[in-house]
């Protein structure tokens, strides 16, 4: 509830408490008092009322709410998070190399990247007869997947956080979903190895990282 309407509940109870059990039971200090305090136990009650009213109907709906997005948003960073791993653990595959961790450090991230041609088969068939995607057609398809996610979670910025927005903000315009974006558009070649984006293809990494941290945090 707000802060502010808490207040004011508790002022109205406390006129109430002083007026009806103590003033009531003195003489008038001033000319219409009596009635004065009439007035105020009145809009108090009123208040009161207002406030069980609005609690009652307005307030636990919108938790009930909050509730039910918040677990909506969660479960959309989740598959944010376990397609970005996903994408990690069949680079690491393809390139025969053991990651130490989820999320590869710098030198194994170039290491990794530098075994990928965009044009060579991906892992990721399309269509009815099974055909082979290439690494720029699967990656423009997981990038298509996080930015529908991401817009599916912006659907409820009211209810989101400004850590969370940033984050989101920050993997939706990163460079490495921009350069899948140019490649599928045929702005530019798909004939290139990977390695030439690792340091932004890091970045990305590095960010949905942070959002997983900050993900399991919010959860406990």
């Amino acid at each position: 509830m707000d802060p502010v309407l808490n207040v004011f509940l508790f002022f109205s109870i406390i006129f109430i408490i002083s007026i009806e059990f103590y003033l009531n039971n003195i003489n008038e200090i001033f000319y219409g008092g009596h009635i004065l305090g009439e007035v105020v136990v009145n809009l108090s009650l009123a208040f009161i009322v207002t406030y069980i009213f609005y609690f009652i109907v307005v307030h636990i709906k919108i938790q009930k709410d909050k509730e039910i997005i918040h677990k909506h948003v969660h479960i959309k960073i989740g598959i944010i998070i376990s397609d970005t791993k996903i994408i990690i653990k069949e680079m690491a595959k393809i390139s025969h190399y053991q990651l130490t961790s989820e999320y590869p450090n710098k030198n194994e991230l170039f290491e990794i990247c530098s075994n990928i041609k965009l044009d060579s088969n991906g892992p990721m068939v399309i269509g009815k007869n099974n055909i082979k995607a290439n690494w720029a057609q699967y990656l423009d398809f997981m990038k298509r997947r996080t930015e529908k996610h991401i817009q599916d979670i912006f659907i409820f910025m009211q209810y989101l956080d400004t850590y969370l927005v940033s984050s989101l903000y920050s993997i939706q315009d990163s460079f490495y979903l921009k350069y899948i974006g140019f490649i599928s558009s045929g702005m530019i070649s798909s004939n290139t190895i990977l390695s030439g984006i690792h340091d932004q293809l890091k970045d990305f990494f590095d960010d949905v990282n942070k959002l997983e941290v900050y993900s399991n945090k919010i959860r406990k």
